[in-house]
């Protein structure tokens, strides 16, 4: 126990200090927000991955692989093909970002549709990010008080401590910070939970063979079902009009960059789905009968019972740096949005210091509010598709939209996303999701429906600023 805390509170330290040194970076807006649109391909490839490979990817699915088997990759196809069409226009997103001095979706929104379609979609990505925030910090909580448990932390001193630290080097430093944390946390987690504790665990099972033997055929067979092509659905409308990965084109050095990087990152959220699928197989060999509600533990408690302590004490490094590479993103969005698409927008303020310093009260005001999301909610998976089923009903077909087409208005824009929202929510809560169809898709289709007639009825109401 004590080398676990001892590497872990090293680790913790190393990010602080990764912090402090970019923090004389990060004093203009552009600076704070997109690292002064510098990362190069090499960092934006571990960015982009890192900020996917949270907790929801990690033990989420390593949890999920052990109930359901294979079946459990079923979301993250959704993921593959939004991260391989989005490195085809990442490269878009950084030309129109650069040309036009554009920061964000809302700020694309702001410049050429006006202050209200940017204020919506502002306010649902906000709630969003709370939401994918309060999600790593249920896995960081159920982490810190696995580990610490000898030691009576509770559940709920165990998420403190780690919004805590999130928190502090995030408002520091802002994306140079995040960006950079992202590389070191990236290589953490392909050597440790990609490579040792996969091979290791396959071992432990007796070799494929022996998993195959031991398991029931259904665990290699992939199942269709209606939850698990609604939970595909969302996730491709999430990632391929995410803001944390728009964000990170923004930050791109050049737009072969942005293309590179994300194309890059994709690959490596491939290996290490797969890796993790493994993972929760193998543990379901190994540790028989475990609960579903217990199973996204079964990782750490694999590494904690049968390797070797050094092994065990990486492992927990590396789930933190899985948590932290996806909170600190977030975290430093949701700064963002609050500061400069909502306050900055409504109230007209441009002055680059006190913008910084309202995102940096942002930054602890979200994490308050993620921490409270996350003292309502217990299953790593479920809370991460509930925070982002709104945005891909609401605003995923808006913001392709407006990054694509000459033809769509403000008004289409506005009635297309109140519609997609309003929408899923009577879906879900009213007709309690008819033939188990997601509210994301039904919600997107309504969104898309009504952005076409709506443009097409008012196309010559709205003049639209630019475009190419």
């Amino acid at each position: 126990m004590n080398l676990v805390l001892l590497i872990m509170g090293l680790y913790m330290i190393i990010m602080l200090i990764i912090g402090i040194f970019f923090s004389k970076r990060a004093r203009s807006t552009e600076g704070y927000y997109l690292s002064g649109r510098s990362l190069p391909t090499f960092v934006l490839v571990f960015t982009f991955a890192a900020t996917w490979i949270g907790a929801s990817a990690t033990l989420g699915k390593s949890g999920q692989a052990y109930n359901i088997g294979i079946s459990a990759i079923s979301p993250t196809l959704g993921t593959f093909v939004a991260f391989f069409i989005f490195s085809f226009f990442a490269g878009r997103i950084r030309r129109i970002g650069a040309k036009y001095d554009i920061s964000s979706i809302p700020d694309l929104f702001l410049k050429r549709f006006g202050k209200s379609t940017s204020v919506i979609a502002a306010i649902v990505i906000a709630w969003t990010l709370i939401g994918t925030t309060g999600t790593q910090l249920i896995a960081f909580s159920k982490v810190l008080k696995y580990i610490l448990n000898p030691y009576g932390i509770s559940y709920e001193q165990a998420l403190i401590i780690g919004m805590i630290v999130i928190v502090i080097y995030t408002v520091l430093s802002g994306m140079y910070g995040v960006a950079y944390t992202d590389v070191l946390q990236g290589l953490i987690l392909l050597i440790v939970i990609g490579v040792v504790v996969p091979f290791g665990a396959l071992n432990m099972a007796g070799g494929w063979s022996e998993v195959r033997t031991q398991l029931d055929p259904s665990y290699f067979t992939l199942k269709p079902s209606a939850t698990m092509f609604g939970y595909t659905i969302t996730s491709f409308l999430y990632f391929v009009a995410g803001p944390p990965y728009w964000q990170r084109a923004f930050s791109a050095k050049s737009n072969k960059s942005a293309s590179r990087g994300a194309f890059g990152g994709n690959l490596l959220i491939i290996y290490y789905s797969f890796a993790v699928i493994l993972i929760g197989i193998c543990a379901a060999v190994v540790f028989p009968g475990v609960s579903s509600d217990e199973s996204e533990m079964l990782l750490l408690l694999m590494v904690e019972k049968r390797f070797p302590a050094v092994v065990y004490a990486i492992t927990v490094a590396a789930i933190v740096a899985v948590i932290m590479s996806t909170t600190d993103s977030y975290l430093i969005l949701s700064a963002q949005t609050v500061a400069t698409d909502i306050y900055g927008c409504l109230s007209g303020t441009k002055d680059s210091k006190k913008l910084i310093r309202i995102s940096r009260i942002s930054v602890i005001l979200v994490g308050a509010f993620a921490v409270l999301f996350a003292l309502s909610r217990t299953n790593i998976f479920e809370a991460m598709m509930l925070s982002m089923t709104q945005f891909a009903a609401g605003v995923a077909v808006p913001a392709l939209a407006a990054l694509f087409s000459k033809k769509v208005t403000r008004q289409g824009m506005n009635a297309a996303m109140l519609s997609g929202l309003v929408f899923s929510i009577f879906w879900s809560k009213v007709l309690h999701s008819p033939a188990g169809i997601s509210e994301s898709i039904a919600g997107s289709l309504v969104s898309l429906a009504v952005i076409v007639v709506v443009s097409a009825l008012t196309q010559k109401q709205t003049e639209v600023p630019f475009f190419e």
